[in-house]
């Protein structure tokens, strides 16, 4: 899976060094691919830095870590926003939606990396389905943050508004229709994008008419997942920031306390959430912004492209983790799931420690008819 860029013929073959007896290399910078004397095997790859070296075999290990850690927690995200009492508000479906958006992003990086070991690129239409999953998933997963966000700002200068506009319908509705476009949007990876057996990886195809679709496309896909979102998020979280401030210091004043919480009893419940909203924007802005700036400016740096990819791994791993530090109904439900899965442990057939001693109990009554009584005694 390769990080979009713009391309063009020359690029493609300048993604590696190539020496003299290689391949052939005109005045403009422009390679020849009809030149090549070796054509079965791809050019050497140039001399790495140490610090790549070191981040790529840190990535290595990385990878399948985060992979595992953020499956899990997703999927206990998508059980509690799903399963539990926190299902009831249309905030859940966002996060819902954003956890499974990130879970289908380190699936497909996952299998991006497999793909190093095990040839599955070979298999026909594998490198389009991968490279159209992932897309799709960055471009849903910070489109639901947006959405979350633009909720949280109606909720909080519009309270009376919320009612009618954020509802878990039309909640429903905003998420389908993301992935109905994210759908049609990019579908043209499937005809734009494939593996070339030359370079062993997957590229854009070298025909120059698909080139130029792909270009267009591809810099309207960073416009909509780099730039509109990020801004998005950036003033709506700080219009949300300065609300809240102005909430808190006017709450907390003796003289209006009374008359500033009855005026503002609808907004309350609003702020409760609000710092789970905050964390996960900002947490989006800043492990996201390193991704967002090389692909906007097309820097070509390896380093600096693995540790964008490595803060994009945290940013769809752990927002579970933020969920659980700043939401005290998050941290409920997880105790609860606790608790029960700790009952049912205990409850396991064969287990005669546990296991609760039945006694019983045979009493006569003056018609000579027996009553039988079990008494349970729980295992302390």
């Amino acid at each position: 899976m390769m990080d979009n860029h713009s391309v063009s013929s020359a690029s493609l073959m300048n993604l590696t060094s190539f020496n003299g007896s290689t391949m052939q290399i005109n005045s403009s910078g422009s390679c020849n691919f009809t030149m090549c004397e070796n054509v079965d095997a791809p050019p050497p790859w140039p001399p790495m830095s140490l610090e790549f070296i070191r981040m790529h075999a840190f990535m290595n290990i990385a990878v399948p870590v985060l992979f595992f850690v953020g499956f899990f927690l997703n999927a206990v995200s998508v059980y509690i926003f799903t399963k539990t009492k926190l299902k009831n508000s249309s905030s859940s479906r966002y996060l819902t939606a954003i956890a499974v958006a990130d879970t289908t992003y380190l699936f497909s990086k996952a299998l991006y990396d497999l793909g190093q070991l095990v040839p599955i690129y070979s298999v026909h239409g594998a490198c389009q389905i991968i490279n159209y999953s992932n897309c799709m998933s960055q471009f849903l997963s910070y489109w639901y943050v947006t959405s979350l966000v633009v909720e949280k700002c109606i909720g909080i200068y519009w309270p009376v508004r919320k009612s009618t506009y954020c509802t878990v319908f039309r909640a429903k509705c905003v998420i389908v229709s993301f992935v109905v476009f994210a759908i049609v949007f990019y579908h043209y990876l499937t005809w734009t994008y494939g593996y070339d057996d030359f370079f062993r990886m997957c590229l854009p195809f070298r025909d120059e008419s698909l080139l130029s679709a792909f270009n267009k496309m591809n810099t309207m896909d960073y416009i909509i997942v780099c730039i509109i979102p990020q801004i998005l998020i950036i003033f709506l979280t700080i219009a949300i920031c300065v609300k809240s401030w102005k909430y808190y210091k006017m709450s907390h004043r003796p003289a209006r306390r009374v008359i500033y919480n009855c005026q503002s009893a609808c907004q309350g419940k609003e702020y409760k959430t609000t710092p789970v909203v905050v964390s996960i924007a900002i947490m989006t802005i800043l492990l996201g912004s390193t991704y967002s700036t090389y692909r906007i400016f097309h820097i070509k740096n390896n380093l600096i492209v693995l540790v964008a990819t490595f803060l994009q791994l945290l940013l769809f791993s752990f927002k579970s983790i933020v969920y659980c530090l700043v939401s005290p109904s998050y941290r409920r439900q997880i105790r609860q799931i606790w608790k029960s899965l700790l009952q049912k442990m205990k409850c396991l057939p064969g287990d005669a420690e546990h296991a609760p001693e039945m006694h019983s109990v045979d009493q006569q009554t003056e018609d000579s008819s027996n009553i039988v009584i079990k008494v349970e005694e729980k295992p302390v």
